[in-house]
């Protein structure tokens, strides 16, 4: 008997026929190390949340100018006062939180290079200065008003960091396995 040569194996098989190990998914392969700009941006973030959880303070330390500001209105009752106290701290308190948390979550996620998560943060950087803004249009204490300006130049120096060069390399997407 005569031996002829085989044909090669079909695409994605080796030399014996056994299937060849698939390609890790996207989020398994390995980058890059993470550039300056982004260890300092997720730093900065972190920093982001502790003044959002420093704004919880200013909160509860606002109390009496809320009550003041709604006594001078004058056609509230003390009941209506009280309530309308409790409503503008519950809010503070819980937009203090979830600002924190969102500070947290961008900071982890950014930290691993996911893209949504630099336009996420984009995002709510340019919602903190516009609530910012709108919130120099109402009484506030001074602390509310220093840790709001803060919170903007961090934001706006994250959102600088994210955007740079050595940073759009790190959270270049990865190819898509079809």
């Amino acid at each position: 008997m005569t031996d002829y040569p085989s044909a090669p194996p079909p695409g994605g098989f080796n030399q014996y026929g056994v299937p060849n190990a698939p390609a890790a998914p996207p989020e398994q392969q390995q980058r890059g190390p993470r550039p300056k700009s982004v260890d300092l941006a997720v730093k900065l973030m972190y920093v982001g949340a502790a003044l959002s959880a420093l704004s919880i303070l200013a909160s509860l330390l606002g109390i009496d100018a809320i009550r003041e500001q709604l006594e001078d209105q004058g056609d509230l009752t003390a009941s209506e006062i009280d309530t309308a106290v409790a409503v503008g701290v519950t809010v503070g308190i819980i937009g203090a939180v979830v600002g924190a948390a969102l500070w947290i979550l961008n900071a982890v996620f950014c930290g691993r290079g996911a893209n949504w998560s630099r336009i996420f943060g984009t995002v709510l950087g340019g919602l903190a200065v516009l609530f910012w803004l709108v919130g120099l249009t109402q009484e506030q204490t001074a602390l509310s008003l220093v840790l709001g300006a803060v919170q903007v130049v961090v934001a706006a120096a994250v959102i600088f960091l994210l955007w740079k060069p050595e940073s759009n390399r790190f959270f270049k997407p990865a190819p898509s396995y079809r």
